[in-house]
Protein backbone atom coordinates (compact mmCIF):
# COMPACT_ATOMS: atom_id res chain seq x y z
CA UNK A 1 0.00 0.00 0.00
CA UNK A 2 2.74 2.30 0.71
CA UNK A 3 4.47 1.93 -2.64
CA UNK A 4 1.26 2.34 -4.40
CA UNK A 5 1.17 5.92 -2.70
CA UNK A 6 4.35 6.74 -3.61
CA UNK A 7 3.72 5.88 -7.23
CA UNK A 8 0.87 8.25 -7.55
CA UNK A 9 2.81 11.04 -6.04
CA UNK A 10 6.06 10.44 -8.24
CA UNK A 11 3.69 9.84 -11.07
CA UNK A 12 1.91 13.48 -10.40
CA UNK A 13 5.31 15.04 -10.21
CA UNK A 14 6.65 13.68 -13.09
CA UNK A 15 3.98 14.71 -14.87
CA UNK A 16 4.25 18.54 -13.82
CA UNK A 17 7.82 18.54 -14.62
CA UNK A 18 7.12 17.46 -18.51
CA UNK A 19 4.32 19.78 -18.69
CA UNK A 20 6.17 22.46 -17.16
CA UNK A 21 9.09 21.70 -19.32
CA UNK A 22 7.28 21.58 -22.47
CA UNK A 23 5.97 24.95 -22.17
CA UNK A 24 9.08 26.55 -21.10
CA UNK A 25 10.43 24.83 -24.44
CA UNK A 26 7.76 26.38 -26.09
CA UNK A 27 8.32 29.82 -24.59
CA UNK A 28 11.71 29.56 -25.63
CA UNK A 29 11.34 28.73 -29.15
CA UNK A 30 8.07 30.32 -30.27
CA UNK A 31 7.34 33.44 -27.80
CA UNK A 32 5.29 34.32 -24.87
CA UNK A 33 2.38 35.26 -27.13
CA UNK A 34 1.99 32.19 -28.97
CA UNK A 35 1.62 29.93 -25.72
CA UNK A 36 -2.15 30.58 -25.53
CA UNK A 37 -3.12 27.24 -27.14
CA UNK A 38 -1.59 25.29 -23.37
CA UNK A 39 -4.09 27.88 -21.95
CA UNK A 40 -7.65 26.66 -20.66
CA UNK A 41 -9.74 28.81 -21.91
CA UNK A 42 -10.02 28.69 -25.75
CA UNK A 43 -12.32 31.49 -27.48
CA UNK A 44 -14.79 30.57 -29.30
CA UNK A 45 -14.55 31.28 -33.35
CA UNK A 46 -17.17 31.48 -36.00
CA UNK A 47 -15.60 27.82 -37.16
CA UNK A 48 -15.51 26.16 -34.19
CA UNK A 49 -18.21 22.98 -33.18
CA UNK A 50 -20.34 24.19 -30.25
CA UNK A 51 -18.46 27.33 -29.21
CA UNK A 52 -15.26 25.00 -28.83
CA UNK A 53 -12.26 25.62 -30.49
CA UNK A 54 -10.36 22.34 -31.18
CA UNK A 55 -7.02 22.54 -29.61
CA UNK A 56 -3.76 21.38 -31.50
CA UNK A 57 -1.90 20.47 -27.92
CA UNK A 58 -0.76 16.82 -27.54
CA UNK A 59 -1.24 15.63 -24.54
CA UNK A 60 0.69 13.16 -22.60
CA UNK A 61 -0.23 9.66 -22.00
CA UNK A 62 -0.90 8.75 -18.28
CA UNK A 63 1.35 5.42 -18.28
CA UNK A 64 4.48 6.70 -19.53
CA UNK A 65 4.45 8.60 -16.40
CA UNK A 66 3.72 5.73 -14.13
CA UNK A 67 6.38 3.95 -16.04
CA UNK A 68 8.72 6.29 -15.42
CA UNK A 69 7.66 6.87 -11.83
CA UNK A 70 7.69 2.78 -11.37
CA UNK A 71 11.15 2.66 -12.19
CA UNK A 72 12.65 5.37 -10.48
CA UNK A 73 10.30 4.18 -7.21
CA UNK A 74 11.74 0.66 -7.92
CA UNK A 75 15.51 1.91 -8.02
CA UNK A 76 15.20 3.91 -4.80
CA UNK A 77 13.37 1.53 -2.32
CA UNK A 78 15.48 -1.29 -3.64
CA UNK A 79 18.54 0.22 -3.96
CA UNK A 80 20.16 -2.00 -1.32
CA UNK A 81 18.77 -4.63 -2.59
CA UNK A 82 19.80 -4.38 -6.82
CA UNK A 83 23.45 -3.66 -4.73
CA UNK A 84 23.18 0.05 -6.29
CA UNK A 85 24.37 1.50 -2.85
CA UNK A 86 26.09 0.05 -0.13
CA UNK A 87 24.21 -0.45 3.32
CA UNK A 88 25.46 1.77 5.99
CA UNK A 89 26.09 -0.02 9.43
CA UNK A 90 23.85 0.96 11.97
CA UNK A 91 25.85 1.89 15.17
CA UNK A 92 24.88 -0.80 17.98
CA UNK A 93 22.93 1.18 21.14
CA UNK A 94 24.23 -1.51 23.54
CA UNK A 95 27.82 -1.21 22.02
CA UNK A 96 28.05 2.08 21.72
CA UNK A 97 27.25 2.52 25.32
CA UNK A 98 29.87 -0.04 26.13
CA UNK A 99 32.81 1.39 24.36
CA UNK A 100 32.29 4.76 25.82
CA UNK A 101 32.84 3.23 29.66
CA UNK A 102 36.66 2.73 30.48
Amino acid sequence: MEYSFWLWIGSILILIAVHVSRLAYHVVTSGVKSTRKFSAKNKPTPGSVNGVKKSKVKFLPLSLNLAIAAVIMLLWFFRYDLQLVEPQPVPNARNAMTSLQP
